[in-house]
């Protein structure tokens, strides 16, 4: 029962680092896509200026996007961080460095070779883990890269208005691709972000509710002198 509600406390850990990255990665997109819209939507006339942040700002993504890419795979094969499969690293690895004065409790072959397998595949866990945290560093470097592209365009954004179709589809950049297809594709990304947000919710809602039964009965069973 110990055990198990341990387990309910790093599933919560778990979510709980999924959601926060997440959140800060919908912040991140939403700055970045408020942005173009608003310093593609003024475009009156592609200048050479632009036309290289524009290039910029395609480089930077498709680099972001390659390592949001290694990351979201990672955290999808191993949902929890580093520091909760240490912490199963460290437990099992008790387990098989021990043995209990009670003879009863040593476990039976089977269950060793399994703590024996688990044990090695936890450290392999652990350093794709890491590699998708450093994948998660990269990324944010990029967003932030990406975020200084859009200030600039901002600042070069001309004051008169004039409607995004009037632009060339035949310009050497391609704005429209950019303002249609790029934008697109973030605003896309942010409504998967918000779906994956209202199911971690509901999950951390149920393991919250689980949690606390277990709690409550080891605090039922520590009692003395008082029945289960």
């Amino acid at each position: 029962i110990v055990e198990r509600s341990s387990n309910q406390e790093r599933k919560l850990r778990t979510l709980d680092d999924e959601f926060n990255t997440l959140k800060d990665d919908r912040r991140e997109q939403i700055k970045i896509v408020k942005s173009l819209r608003a310093a593609i939507g003024g475009i009156e006339e592609a200048n050479s200026e632009r036309k290289g942040l524009l290039k910029e700002f395609h480089t930077i993504k498709k680099k972001a996007d390659l390592c949001r890419k290694t990351r979201d795979e990672m955290n999808r094969l191993i949902p929890p961080p580093a520091s909760v499969l240490e912490e199963w690293i460290a437990e099992t690895y008790v387990k098989l460095t021990t043995i209990d004065n009670d003879l009863t409790t040593v476990p039976t072959l089977p269950r060793e070779l399994d703590s024996f397998r688990r044990f090695f595949e936890l450290q392999i866990a652990v350093v794709k883990k890491r590699e998708a945290e450093e994948a998660h560093a990269r990324y944010v470097k990029q967003v932030e890269r990406m975020r200084e592209v859009t200030t600039k365009l901002d600042a070069t954004r001309k004051d008169k208005k004039e409607n995004i179709d009037s632009v060339s589809e035949n310009s050497e950049i391609s704005s429209d691709k950019i303002t249609k297809n790029e934008i697109r594709k973030m605003s896309r990304r942010i409504s998967g972000i918000d779906k994956r947000l209202d199911s971690i919710k509901e999950e951390r809602k149920d393991i919250r509710k689980n949690a606390g039964r277990f709690r409550s009965y080891l605090k039922i069973t520590s009692s003395r002198g008082k029945p289960i």
